[in-house]
């Protein structure tokens, strides 16, 4: 990726979350970081980036949410590369962010949800994942659900409209 951009995403996004977690004390986020963005962090010289975020992890304001090394739908790759994708992941986050990376959640790219990849999920021992309320496989539009005949995950439907308010 070119430097600019992750200068943009620095600048405009990930410096004023620190920022914000460092000075309120009471603020909590999830965030999912997919590991190649975290390496291409660390490569454009955002180490300190990436130590406000293990420090914040520490301090309990972020909790992690497990994702994929690369943003991809889970749907339309095999149960090899899944499995690959997360494992790389959970690796490369751990070591950039340290141990405080400890995700129970995880965040499905492009709210890509099929039953199979939940399953997967589940058996990896994952709590939650999150989706886009459009992609929810029920129809409440917030709050978490149980997924039926998989009692062991949640399933934490985000508000798009709460989101983009924000933004």
């Amino acid at each position: 990726s070119p430097t600019w951009w992750w200068e943009r995403m620095v600048q405009d996004c990930l410096s004023p979350m620190v920022q914000a977690l460092r000075t309120n004390a009471h603020a909590h986020i999830t965030l999912a970081l997919h590991g190649s963005s975290t390496e291409q962090l660390y490569e454009h010289g955002y180490q300190a980036i990436l130590e406000e975020l293990s420090d914040a992890c520490v301090r309990g304001q972020i909790e992690f949410a497990e994702t994929t090394y690369t943003p991809l739908a889970l749907p339309f790759v095999s149960w090899d590369e899944a499995m690959r994708q997360i494992k790389k992941n959970h690796e490369v986050n751990r070591t950039y962010v340290g141990s405080g990376y400890s995700p129970v959640g995880f965040f499905l790219p492009y709210g890509a949800y099929h039953r199979a990849g939940a399953e997967l999920l589940a058996s990896l021992g994952y709590r939650w994942i999150l989706l886009d309320s459009t992609s929810s496989p029920t129809q409440a539009s917030s709050g978490a659900m149980i997924l039926q005949g998989i009692p062991h995950l949640r399933c934490v439907s985000r508000s798009r409209e709460a989101t983009l308010a924000l933004i």
